[in-house]
């Protein structure tokens, strides 16, 4: 009778084990089925966002973001894009269907959700201060990952670019692009050293309210013309593009000026509106350019490595003599976009004028 109970009792025991084996294995199937078909990221506002394990449908929000992707080779799978890229020479040069992309705003206009949405992204990037709209928020509710992107400085582009290119699956090729970036930087570096603090040239960055506007420090513009060896003169300039005085340009009188590619207004209208920039040194010298206009060279993009050498060259022309500035951009270009410079209809690398 003692036996009979214990075989009882063993055999309860067996099917509770069996039931819990069993209830076990499920749950770690299901588990690994949802950690098979998602995985997490860490955004540039330090967000940890769950995203399809493999994504092929991407929406960006703003032009610095595209560029991005396309300098991470995934610009087949944009299905939305800012307004002004279905049109720009760069993309459209490089990945002709992006015409036919859906366009969903951008910071200017506002992002049109819905268009969003009707794309049916597996990922939206995002520019920091989306956050404030509740653009956020509202792409999330409809089951939408969104990532904050925030290229400002040269770290938190490079940054960015890795991101991207793990989200896109070409982390080889943002490893690539970033490594060239740095690369180029460190042979300018290596190649101004010996230039001394006084003789660095001085330089004056039109930018995108015409000739009297410029950016300060915390615009990545600085860097760039930093990185190339000159001194920006409007350092001091806080929030962006500032309109600047006469009075003060002239004060600043800068060796060289450059307009930036927003800058739309010539140095001769400029020059009608106010003689008195007749006396700036870079005039009477000459010393006027204007950046590239194809690529958009003083983004906080990898592709502004070719914005710092064309912009190096230019303000010490006798340290690069042997830099055949046209070659070496369309072989970049080549590489990393599958068409040159010149093929994109880029004719511009002299820069001079404005």
């Amino acid at each position: 009778m003692v036996k009979l109970k214990w075989q009882k009792w063993l055999l309860l025991f067996f099917c509770i084990f069996l039931s819990l084996c069993l209830f076990t294995g499920c749950a770690q199937t299901q588990t690994g089925q949802t950690s098979a078909d998602t995985r997490t990221v860490t955004d540039q506002a330090g967000r940890e966002v769950v995203i399809p394990a493999e994504v092929n449908r991407i929406v960006t929000t703003w032009r610095p973001c595209t560029f991005l992707v396309f300098a991470v080779g995934g610009q087949e799978k944009l299905v939305g894009v800012d307004n002004g890229s279905t049109t720009a020479p760069f993309t459209v040069g490089v990945y002709p269907e992006i015409k036919n992309v859906t366009k969903v705003g951008d910071k200017k206009s506002g992002i049109n959700v819905e268009a969003v949405v009707a794309t049916k992204p597996d990922v939206v990037c995002v520019w920091a201060e989306a956050s404030k709209g509740g653009i956020i928020e509202q792409l999330e509710t409809q089951g939408i990952p969104t990532l904050v992107i925030i290229p400002e400085s040269a770290e938190e582009m490079k940054e960015a670019t890795l991101l991207l290119g793990e989200v896109l699956g070409r982390t080889e090729q943002a490893k690539k692009i970033i490594d060239y970036y740095d690369n180029t930087i460190a042979m300018i570096k290596e190649r101004l050293k010996d230039v001394p603090e006084s003789e660095r040239k001085r330089v004056y960055l039109a930018g995108a309210y015409g000739i009297l506007s410029s950016c300060g420090s915390d615009f990545y513009q600085h860097y760039l013309i930093e990185q190339a060896g000159g001194i920006n003169v409007a350092a001091e300039l806080k929030g962006g593009w500032q309109s600047v005085s006469p009075e003060q340009l002239v004060a600043w009188d800068p060796d060289v000026i450059i307009a930036d590619p927003y800058c739309t207004e010539s140095m001769e209208d400029a020059l009608k509106m106010d003689p008195a920039l007749k006396a700036l040194k870079a005039v009477k010298n000459n010393q006027l350019y204007s950046f590239p206009k194809i690529g958009q060279w003083s983004f906080p993009i990898p592709q502004s490595a070719m914005g710092i050498l064309w912009l190096s060259k230019t303000l010490y022309p006798e340290h690069f003599d042997d830099l055949d500035i046209e070659k070496e951009v369309n072989n970049y270009y080549k590489e990393f976009f599958g068409v040159s410079y010149t093929e994109l209809g880029g004719s511009d690398l002299d820069g001079r004028g404005i």
